[in-house]
């Protein structure tokens, strides 16, 4: 499915490259992350939900800033012992303001199914309604949530649609877009990397910034991958997660009984020097198929891995190169200063910058 949303990542990525231009040279200084949220949220709402919400033309998205606050509030949730209690909180500011931000997020997920709920009935009326197997493969995920029978014949109720979708939108554009913005700053911490990049970009699509960008000259952009992942070894968007033991099992000398709570951290896994030798340098070149010693997959999970890895990885992956691509065909990426300075780091909910990440940027030739 993922070959026929490049449609999509093509259009967004030149959407996001027209008002880049608009500040492109002006020694402005731009916040990477405000931008490519847009690119993020757009992508994800076009491909998997069927819609544009047209978040990159808008001067403002009350849902960016709703999931931006939403995020600050389970942080302090999560780190005040009070908070925890349910009926300590609920009489909290923090609570009222918590309960404002879930109207205006799930009034946005609504107001997209409710739009393509109508689209459909239009389709059917049409005897369009996409049934056969032919079509059956380019139906959206809210299309088939929509279509979608329960075991009694029922259709799905609207707040178990509304559950998944706020799972995809979440996961599809904040953890991407923090990705694509740690990617950044790693561009302008280490010029020299950027350059080869682009450099491979111009060498395997060409320098014409008109052209389209395909399938099979993403799969050739191999050290633009590289960097990638280096980036996401070091950088992953989601820094810890968890997982409950189903059963007794026993790891090394570490016994883990049934229903115990697991606290994994890819960005420790990524940052020990047992896996990765030098694990505080970023160096791509630990991604070359021959390199030496040979990277298990098991010590590199941004995605996690298992049954309940990442169902999109892939998605992100095609997505994040086609942006990349085009950013870099069209720009240098430069430091506000005469150097990128290291940023501190912050972990709320997802990884993130103490202050937002600037850069500037010039266009190329």
């Amino acid at each position: 499915m993922i070959k026929q949303f490049l449609h999509v990542f093509q259009k967004q990525s030149r959407i996001l490259v027209a008002r880049l231009q608009l500040v492109a040279g002006t020694e402005q200084s731009v916040d990477f992350l405000q931008y490519i949220n847009c690119f993020t949220l757009d992508s994800i709402c076009e491909t998997a939900l069927g819609t544009t919400v047209e978040a990159q033309s808008a001067q403002k998205s009350d849902y960016l800033a709703a999931v931006k606050d939403i995020m600050q509030i389970i942080d302090a949730r999560l780190k005040n012992l009070f908070y925890r209690s349910e009926w300590i909180y609920r009489f909290t500011r923090l609570a009222a303001r918590e309960r404002q931000l879930i109207k205006t997020l799930h009034g946005f997920t609504e107001r997209i199914i409710k739009q393509r709920m109508e689209q459909l009935k239009a389709q059917q009326l049409n005897d369009n309604n996409n049934l056969d197997s032919e079509q059956r493969t380019q139906r959206s995920c809210l299309d088939t949530l929509l279509l979608a029978k329960t075991p009694a014949g029922a259709a799905l109720q609207l707040q178990h649609i509304r559950e998944e979708l706020d799972t995809i939108i979440f996961g599809g554009f904040d953890l991407t877009a923090a990705t694509l913005k740690f990617f950044m700053y790693n561009m302008t911490l280490h010029m020299p990397h950027q350059q080869l990049c682009r450099e491979e970009i111009w060498r395997v699509c060409g320098r014409d910034k008109r052209s389209s960008i395909t399938m099979a000259h993403l799969a050739e952009l191999e050290y633009l991958e590289m960097c990638i992942k280096e980036s996401m070894r070091l950088y992953p968007s989601g820094p810890i997660t968890a997982r409950r033991a189903t059963a007794n099992c026993k790891i090394n000398d570490f016994f883990i009984p049934k229903n115990c709570d697991v606290i994994i951290s890819p960005m420790y896994m990524g940052r020990c020097k047992e896996f990765f030798p030098d694990p505080l340098l970023f160096k791509p070149e630990r991604w070359e198929r021959n390199a030496e010693p040979k990277i298990e997959a098991s010590t590199f999970i941004p995605f996690m891995t298992g049954p309940r890895s990442c169902l999109g990885q892939r998605y992100a992956m095609v997505m994040m190169k086609m942006v990349l691509c085009h950013l870099l065909r069209n720009f240098y990426f430069e430091p506000v200063g005469e150097r990128q300075e290291k940023m501190r780091l912050i972990f709320v909910m997802t990884l993130h910058t103490k202050t937002p990440y600037y850069c500037k940027i010039r266009a190329t030739e």
